[in-house]
C-alpha cells in the first residue's frame, strides 16, 4: 500500500475518532442514569433517567438491606452487648449504688445507716452487681429486639430514600461512585481508540 498524506491522516484520525465516540457514548450512558430527572415524551415514547425512574424500588431494596443485614437485632446486640459495654454499665451501676449508700441511704434511714456496717453495705452492693451482671444481657437483647420491631427500620429507611429529590440522590450516588463512572467513560475511550487502531492496521494489511 502506497502511503499518502491522506492515508496517514485517516490512520491518525480513525483511532482518535473511535476513542472520542467510545468516550462520548459511555459518558452519555452514565448521564442517562440520572437524566432526564422527570419523564419526557419523545415520539410517543417516555424517557426518564434510570435512578429517578426506579427510586421507589431502590428505596425499598435499601430498606430491606439495612433492616436484614446492617441493623439486624443480632448485630445491634453484638455491639451494644459487648463485654466492654457491659463492664461500663456495671461500673456505672456500681457508682450509683455507692452514691446511694453514702448519701441517699444515710438521709432516708439515718439510724439504719449507723447500725449497718460498711462491710455489709459493700456486700449488698456486690450481690446487686452480681445479679445485674446476670440479667443485663438478656434485658438488653429483649429491648433491642423490641426497639427493632417498634422502629420498623425497613420502612423508615425506605421512606427517607423515597423522599430524596432526584438532584440529591444524584449527588449521593456520585459521591460514592464518581471514580467508577469516570473509569467507565475512559474505558469507552480506550476501546474506541483500540478499535480504530485495529481498523487502520487491517486497512494497511488488506489494501
Amino acid at each position: 500500500m502506497i502511503l499518502t498524506s491522506i492515508n496517514i491522516s485517516v490512520a491518525i484520525a480513525l483511532p482518535i475518532i473511535g476513542g472520542s465516540i467510545g468516550w462520548f457514548t459511555n459518558f452519555l450512558a452514565v448521564k442517562m442514569l440520572f437524566y432526564p430527572r422527570d419523564p419526557i415524551a419523545i415520539l410517543g415514547m417516555e424517557f426518564q433517567g434510570v435512578f429517578p425512574k426506579r427510586q421507589a424500588t431502590v428505596a425499598t431494596k435499601i430498606g430491606q438491606l439495612v433492616a436484614s443485614e446492617l441493623l439486624a437485632s443480632e448485630e445491634i446486640f453484638k455491639h451494644i452487648g459487648s463485654e466492654q459495654n457491659l463492664n461500663k454499665i456495671k461500673l456505672n451501676i456500681g457508682k450509683i449504688l455507692a452514691n446511694y449508700f453514702d448519701l441517699s441511704f444515710v438521709q432516708k434511714y439515718p439510724l439504719a445507716a449507723k447500725l449497718l456496717p460498711n462491710k455489709i453495705k459493700l456486700r449488698i452492693q456486690e450481690e446487686i452487681l452480681n445479679e445485674v451482671d446476670q440479667v443485663i444481657p438478656s434485658i438488653m437483647q429483649a429491648q433491642v429486639s423490641q426497639l427493632e420491631k417498634s422502629l420498623d427500620i425497613e420502612r423508615i429507611v425506605a421512606d427517607k430514600v423515597k423522599q430524596l429529590s432526584s438532584k440529591r440522590l444524584e449527588k449521593i450516588i456520585w459521591s460514592i461512585l464518581a471514580d467508577e463512572f469516570i473509569f467507565i467513560e475512559w474505558v469507552g475511550a480506550f476501546l474506541g481508540f483500540t478499535i480504530g487502531l485495529v481498523q487502520v492496521l487491517v486497512g494497511f494489511v488488506l489494501f
